[in-house]
């Protein structure tokens, strides 16, 4: 889907057609990216804007260019929120120039930071742990996928729970 990655989709016969099962393949790229924004959000749970994201994304890049390679994912992260935000609000066009940069950091290409004009970002409720169900989704390591996948119920239950998203991103690193 959103990385490029070869996913196999299949739906499962006989299935109604209100509910479709599938089975996909793992992305440890499309993991640190859900895993990064899970941890924005938790951050801020109210919202943020695309100025601060972005300033948070370059701030980033540059500990993962110090020795801490897992800040790479808070940065794509913090992209993905932005390129979310601008595709919800019919802003398809500069949502995309924001997923260019954030494909580029994902391939650990150099970024510059895009000329974006200010956009208040509000963060739904849930999110946080709907950014960390796709990373369990997504992740190939099974025991760090159940590992998150239980944080994930965790938090459903406990909103300032603190999941150990560092923790993931190294073991997936």
């Amino acid at each position: 889907m959103g990385c490029g990655c070869s996913r196999s989709i299949s739906i499962k016969a006989p299935v109604p057609k209100a509910v479709k099962q599938t089975t996909r393949s793992t992305c440890a790229l499309c993991t640190k990216k859900h895993l990064g924004c899970a941890s924005l959000v938790l951050e801020s749970p109210i919202g943020s804007s695309s100025d601060v994201l972005l300033s948070r994304a370059q701030i980033l890049m540059g500990e993962a260019v110090q020795g801490y390679p897992w800040h790479r994912s808070y940065a794509v992260g913090c992209l993905a929120l932005i390129s979310e935000a601008l595709a919800l609000t019919g802003a398809s066009e500069k949502a995309q120039e924001i997923k260019s940069a954030q494909k580029r950091l994902e391939a650990g290409e150099g970024w510059v930071r895009p000329d974006l004009p200010n956009v208040n970002i509000q963060f739904a409720p849930g999110l946080a742990a709907a950014h960390l169900a796709e990373a369990a989704a997504e992740c190939p390591e099974p025991k760090i996928k159940r590992s998150i996948e239980l944080d994930v119920m965790i938090l459903a239950n406990n909103p300032g729970y603190k999941p150990a998203i560092e923790r993931w991103l190294k073991d997936v690193l």
